[in-house]
This record gives structure tokens, C-alpha cells and sequence, in this order.
């Protein structure tokens, strides 16, 4: 990421930073995630692994519409994946964040190449880059 960072100019790293940090995902807001809505998935949502996440979902509320012992061997296989991921939580943070990270850089890289220049985010003026 440091590497990236100084091919840019002081506006750009500015504007990257200043998206990063609004656009980042929060550690301990995964971590209460989990805790708060493991059983049915809503950490992977916040992750962006929606396929796991409306899996989970889904499992959850078939296990609350269908009987008792189905409804209580659902939410175990539930209980016991959302164990499982618990281990891979920090690893799947900080991919995520290297992720949007990657691509508020490429933004920032087009959009200097696109006009020519960089447009400043404080005060909106057209500053030219010298390359």
C-alpha cells in the first residue's frame, strides 16, 4: 500500500486516505456483528460474502418455520459455522479492507488520468498534476 501511495500526489493521497478511511470496515464493528447477528449471517453481509450470508439467513428462518428437531439440528450447524468463522474473521477484514483500498487507489489513478489533472477535494479547484 506504501508503495502505491507516493506514485501519487499530495491531493491524491489526501483523497485516498480521506475514502479509505470513510469507506474502511470497522474491526470491532465485525466482531459485535458476529456476536450480535452470527446465527444468521449478518457479518458476511457486512463482508460482502452475500452468498454466505442468504445461506445462513436462509438455513436460519427454515429452522424456525419447520418442527422442533429439525429446527434445533439447523440452528446447531448454524451455531457451529458461525464458530468455524470465527477464525477466519481477521483474515477475511483485512482482505477486504486491502480490497477497498485497491479500489479507491484505482479511482483516484483514473480520475487524475481521465481530465488530465485532479480535482482538489477541498475546495473543488482544477489543480494540474505534472507528470
Amino acid at each position: 500500500m506504501k508503495s502505491e501511495t507516493k506514485k501519487l500526489t499530495l491531493d491524491q493521497q489526501y483523497t485516498l486516505k480521506r475514502k479509505y478511511k470513510k469507506q474502511k470496515r470497522r474491526k470491532a464493528k465485525l466482531y459485535w456483528l458476529w456476536v450480535l447477528t452470527g446465527l444468521f449471517g449478518g457479518y458476511h453481509y457486512y463482508l460482502k460474502h452475500y452468498t454466505k450470508g442468504i445461506i445462513m439467513s436462509v438455513s436460519f428462518v427454515f429452522a424456525l418455520a419447520v418442527g422442533w428437531f429439525t429446527w434445533y439440528l439447523l440452528l446447531v450447524i448454524n451455531l457451529i459455522w458461525m464458530l468455524h468463522d470465527f477464525w477466519f474473521l481477521k483474515r477475511w477484514w483485512q482482505a477486504e479492507n486491502r480490497n477497498i483500498y485497491h479500489r479507491i487507489w484505482l479511482d483516484v489513478q483514473q480520475q487524475s488520468n481521465s481530465d488530465g489533472g485532479f480535482i482538489d477535494a477541498k475546495d473543488s479547484k482544477r489543480v494540474i498534476s505534472e507528470r
